[in-house]
């Protein structure tokens, strides 16, 4: 892992990994190894069996934290790369 702009983080290529159609919606997982990062993205049905807005989740590998967006991301993945804890930013 290394330290990465913004603007080469938010273009970092993802592969699709899995997903899993259920009765209530579908999820689908994207990778990227490299960088220990993926978003799950959870797709609900309504009762009449239409598709609802996919909601977007983020990780880091290694953070059991999850972000709401890129951006929040991000700046887990810096702190990580840079070692930053809780107990610095105090």
């Amino acid at each position: 892992m290394s330290e990465l702009t913004y603007d080469v983080f938010v273009n970092l290529p993802f592969l699709y990994v899995k997903g899993l159609l259920y009765e209530g919606g579908a999820t689908r997982m994207y990778r990227n190894e490299n960088y220990g990062l993926h978003i799950e993205i959870v797709t609900k049905k309504d009762k009449y069996g239409e598709w609802g807005e996919g909601k977007q989740h983020f990780y880091v590998d290694g953070d059991p934290n999850e972000y709401a967006n890129v951006a929040e991301q991000y700046e887990a993945y810096m702190r990580k790369v840079c070692g930053i804890t809780e107990e610095d930013e105090q």
